[in-house]
């Protein structure tokens, strides 16, 4: 597998992006990451190095604010430009447009959604959409989602306090084409307690085998 560490310009500013590239592949997924950790966290380090095990390219990158250490995520707008951007470079350098497939963490996952529309791309992935602020659920983010015509797969925590089973999955009924996979007592990382019955492995078997078989 070839690793490629490069910065991209976009607009007036500069982000850094790695790509874990297998030889032979056809999807490429975008894992971009949430407001409070950047392209090194370690929810995406794992996925981002997982999913390439499994011959699916995969990229991640910063969003301008964690480029520059800032703590306070970018405007909504411009975090589209920067995702918009990241999907024009790899256009750039030929990856099949219909073969990249938008997806994220928490806030990447929402702006992957948001921008999907602008895209060829039939598919989609998203880990924890963050359906609202924590304690907030009366302030939900679901809107946008009604109009997209993609396929969706979205992975969420049971308990997850951005979106629960209850409070997400009649957002998910209303949707025309989404799969939602819900982890048993996990949270909006996607992890369970330490009393649980699923351990880590099976919940990182259980995500692989989802977007494996979504992709294929």
């Amino acid at each position: 597998m070839e690793r490629i560490e490069t910065k991209i310009t976009i607009a007036d500013y500069n982000i850094s992006l790695i790509l874990n590239k297998p030889r032979v592949f056809k999807e490429c997924l975008i894992i971009a990451n949430g407001a409070g950790g950047n392209m090194h966290s370690p929810f995406i380090l794992k996925f981002h190095k997982l999913i390439a095990d499994q011959g699916i390219m995969t990229v991640k990158f910063n969003f301008h604010y964690q480029e520059i250490g800032k703590k306070f995520p970018d405007s909504n707008k411009k975090c589209q430009e920067t995702y918009l951007g990241v999907i024009n470079y790899l256009d750039s350098e030929h990856v099949n447009i219909k073969n990249i497939v938008p997806g994220g963490k928490s806030m990447g996952g929402r702006i992957a959604t948001q921008i999907a529309g602008q895209i060829e791309s039939p598919k989609l992935i998203v880990f924890g959409y963050p359906l609202h602020p924590p304690g907030k659920p009366g302030q939900l983010r679901d809107q946008h989602l009604y109009e997209l015509d993609k396929k969706i797969l979205i992975f969420q925590g049971e308990n997850d306090s951005f979106g629960n089973r209850n409070e997400i999955t009649p957002v998910i009924n209303k949707l025309k084409d989404a799969r939602i996979v819900f982890i048993s007592n996990a949270d909006h990382s996607l992890k369970t307690p330490k009393k649980s019955l699923m351990t880590e492995q099976q919940v990182n078997e259980i995500i692989l085998k989802e977007v494996k078989d979504f992709l294929d």
